[in-house]
């Protein structure tokens, strides 16, 4: 796709735009290694941009004053976005991660569950009123596919898991977790 100008992939404080350095990446299809899209290719500037975005969201935007039903709906909302468009997607995650069409949908059920469930654990119940309080709740855990990557998971977390499929978990920072397993040796 040389030649071909990259889509605005990159989304950061409220805009979609190009890689400040100008940097582009194809991504190829495995299962006929040709490329069916250009990306922005993204480095430690657009990552610095991006969080200093959120960070000016977070302080200074209309997220930490929404009441957490309108949150939870909001969730929702993007949960039920992602099942309308879930054979598109599926498809498209298929296509960049070498995975069966199945694959990829279910990755995208796996992310839309995500978003419900998080969705949950900030409606309000009746006893909590409208506060919420920011403390660890659970362990956060998901499973990589036999490729080793899940639209759903942290940034990073699954390359390590490569070529095979395995579990991962995470506990809230400063909790230790009671079931961690044991590195087995190499």
């Amino acid at each position: 796709m040389a030649g071909q100008q990259a889509q605005q992939t990159i989304h950061a404080g409220g805009e979609w735009r190009a890689a400040l350095s100008g940097a582009t990446r194809d991504i190829i299809d495995p299962a006929d290694a040709q490329p069916f899209a250009v990306v922005a290719e993204g480095d430690e500037k657009d990552t610095d941009l991006a969080v200093a975005a959120a960070r000016e969201a977070f302080d200074h935007g209309d997220w930490p004053r929404t009441p957490v039903a309108e949150r939870a709906a909001l969730l929702y909302r993007v949960a039920d976005l992602l099942m309308r468009d879930r054979e598109r997607l599926g498809l498209l995650e298929s296509r960049d991660a070498g995975k069966t069409l199945e694959e990829g949908r279910v990755d995208i059920d796996c992310v839309a569950d995500a978003f419900r469930y998080f969705a949950g654990l900030v409606a309000p119940s009746p006893a909590a009123g409208s506060s919420t309080r920011a403390r660890p709740t659970s362990t956060a855990s998901w499973c990589t596919s036999r490729w080793g990557s899940a639209p759903s998971s942290p940034r990073g977390t699954t390359r390590s898991s490569r070529p095979v499929g395995r579990s991962l978990r995470r506990s809230p920072r400063g909790t230790p977790s009671s079931s961690s397993p044991a590195r087995s040796p190499r």
